[in-house]
């Protein structure tokens, strides 16, 4: 079993759902260190068995060539969010787990290349992250396992295999990328067709199957006032199909940072850092 987790998105969650947390000498901040980490334990007490693997975003991504509007909608990440990428990579790091980064490519991409690489190799794989477009990668092997909405931490985390994303969206999984880009995404500032929201955009693909049957029947579709719309936005819909599709890719090795498990250096980095939990449950996990 693998379990295979989006870095990028926790981090993101960790930062926002922790309070603000500094070191007192200078005022370093923690916060998001002490969720990835909690969030990280958490995750391999859940699967003990499973062989952990991390995925980074890079600063830049190819999906910009297709759209200039591509993600323009979010805001650049705070500067104490910034600061304490660098020490949460060397952390899971030392704690011997590897990681995934590559320039030019966002984690998604890497993450479902590797989901697919392995599920190909016959293993089972389980991809945490709260980001839906990762449904498309499920299958008979590759399970989503999804965080609950950081308004709401104290519900459960969700595993979707094919049912349970059919029972969810409405959709099979081969068809989530056709659904994301016919109703959009705002989270990507993926514009979808105005008025389609996911009830209709499950019927379409319900009734003709992908984005190309829904043009080829649009002056069938329900309600009438969608019938020019579809028709005109035959070439967004497409655009937007490539923007949402995570693709396979042909993983470089430097790619790879292989985690060393090192407890010693782990722990001298919580105390620098003044994480004294941490540094306590470090040496409870760690040292021998």
């Amino acid at each position: 079993m693998y379990l295979l987790i989006d870095g990028s998105n926790f981090v993101y969650r960790a930062f926002y759902g922790m309070p603000e947390l500094t070191r007192s000498t200078d005022g370093f901040p923690t916060g998001a260190i002490y969720g990835w980490c909690k969030t990280l334990w958490m995750l391999s007490d859940d699967h003990a068995s499973a062989v952990i693997e991390v995925f980074w975003d890079s600063a830049s991504n190819a999906r910009n060539g297709l759209s200039v509007e591509y993600k323009a909608n979010r805001k650049p990440a705070p500067e104490a969010m910034v600061r304490q990428f660098d020490t949460i990579r060397k952390l899971t790091s030392l704690m011997g787990i590897s990681s995934y980064r590559e320039e030019g490519l966002e984690a998604d991409d890497l993450l479902a290349s590797r989901a697919w690489e392995v599920a190909d190799g016959g293993g089972e794989v389980i991809i945490a992250s709260s980001d839906k477009d990762f449904a498309q990668c499920v299958n008979d092997r590759i399970n989503l396992l999804r965080p609950p909405p950081t308004a709401n931490p104290k519900l459960d985390w969700k595993r979707y295999d094919r049912a349970a994303v059919e029972e969810r969206f409405g959709v099979t999984p081969e068809q989530m990328a056709d659904y994301l880009a016919i109703m959009g995404d705002s989270s990507d500032n993926v514009v979808g067709i105005e008025g389609v929201g996911p009830k209709r955009a499950a019927e379409w693909l319900k009734a003709y199957k992908n984005i190309e049957g829904i043009i080829d029947n649009c002056g069938r579709l329900s309600p009438k006032s969608c019938q020019n719309k579809v028709y005109e936005a035959q070439e967004l819909l497409k655009k937007n199909r490539q923007l949402v599709t995570l693709h396979r890719r042909q993983l470089s090795p430097s790619s790879r940072t292989e985690g060393r498990l090192d407890p010693a250096a782990l722990t001298a980095e919580f105390q620098s850092l003044e994480m004294r939990s941490c540094a306590e449950e470090a040496l409870r996990r760690y040292a021998k």
